[in-house]
């Protein structure tokens, strides 16, 4: 998702908080609605927020006497009442991601080619199909062997340098290793972006990802299971070249270059996420959350916002 567009005047009193499931269907589309973003039945149920429901619930909710004269619908999609215009945006979107998608899945494939990569997953607006333009970033998470992570990362900014030169903006903004799997900042915002993401390449790293972060379901409890829409394996020459880079670099060689990142860098990134003045990035050994924007936090008070013109408050979920 992208962009965020103004609250909508949608009053969720007046009897639909008794109703837990239609709340829960008003959360969901009130989240989508920060980011101009129309969902489907299926997007409905799998993204619902705080309630685990079927999808024949939800569409009962959708189309029920308390909800169902808050929404428009223009088959298939749903958005709240006076958000019309989303509609034609979505579709736009969508034209978009189907631009994106192969240039998005080839950057994946040599990205995972890189030595030391065990998962590579496109996240943000792409992974939901809804880019603001076919320029618009590809945004990656990456998850690397213990020990390699700044490695990885210099390797892969040499691709976003090399891609660069195409006219293509890569962004593998998150780069962790398989002991740092575990995400801290839980918020509806990162639960979206977990179980949002389309993983392209190891499938085993990508559950281990989920199990680290089973918070998430209290969050989003019908959205747990891998979204598996994307996944690519390496050909025999990649997985012969990424062996013979992971042989040569496994060592003290690869340890040298490792500490020597990690050293340059932490200090460099952490000084300007503190200019930026973002508390979303993250530096150390093992993890380098490179968020400088500090997106989430803005989609969190966005989203809150309409919580409280909707009547609602944010779901409480237990640390």
């Amino acid at each position: 998702m992208s962009d965020t567009d103004a609250p909508g005047q949608i009053d969720a009193r007046g009897g639909l908080g008794q109703d837990e499931i239609a709340t829960a269907v008003l959360r969901t589309l009130l989240y989508a609605d920060v980011f101009g973003y129309p969902m489907t039945l299926e997007e409905i149920h799998r993204y619902l927020v705080g309630v685990a429901a079927t999808r024949e619930q939800v569409a009962a909710a959708l189309h029920g006497p308390l909800l169902g004269p808050r929404l428009v619908h223009e088959q298939p999609y749903y958005a709240l009442a006076e958000r019309d215009l989303h509609f034609a945006q979505r579709r736009e979107r969508g034209q978009a991601s189907g631009v994106l998608w192969p240039m998005a899945r080839r950057y994946a494939h040599l990205l995972a080619m890189l030595p030391f990569v065990r998962m590579v997953a496109v996240t943000g607006s792409l992974a939901v199909d809804n880019p603001r333009a076919v320029a618009d970033d590809l945004d990656y998470v990456i998850v690397t062997t213990s020990g390699r992570t700044w490695l990885v990362r210099l390797l892969a900014v040499a691709l976003v340098r090399i891609a660069r030169l195409w006219g293509v903006d890569l962004c593998p903004n998150y780069v962790m290793d398989s002991h740092h799997l575990g995400m801290t900042e839980r918020t509806l915002f990162t639960a979206h972006e977990l179980t949002q993401m389309v993983p392209c390449y190891g499938l085993d790293m990508h559950a281990r990802l989920l199990a680290a972060n089973g918070w998430a379901e209290a969050f989003l409890p019908n959205a747990v299971d891998a979204n598996l829409s994307c996944c690519i394996g390496l050909l025999p020459l990649g997985r012969a070249l990424k062996g013979l880079a992971e042989w040569l670099l496994g060592g003290r060689l690869g340890d040298l270059i490792e500490r020597r990142e990690r050293r340059l860098k932490i200090g460099q990134l952490s000084s300007e996420a503190v200019n930026a003045g973002t508390l979303a990035a993250c530096f150390g050994e093992g993890i380098c959350k490179g968020h400088m924007h500090d997106y989430g936090r803005r989609i969190q008070s966005a989203y809150e916002e309409r919580l409280r013109a909707a009547g609602l408050a944010p779901i409480q979920v237990d640390e």
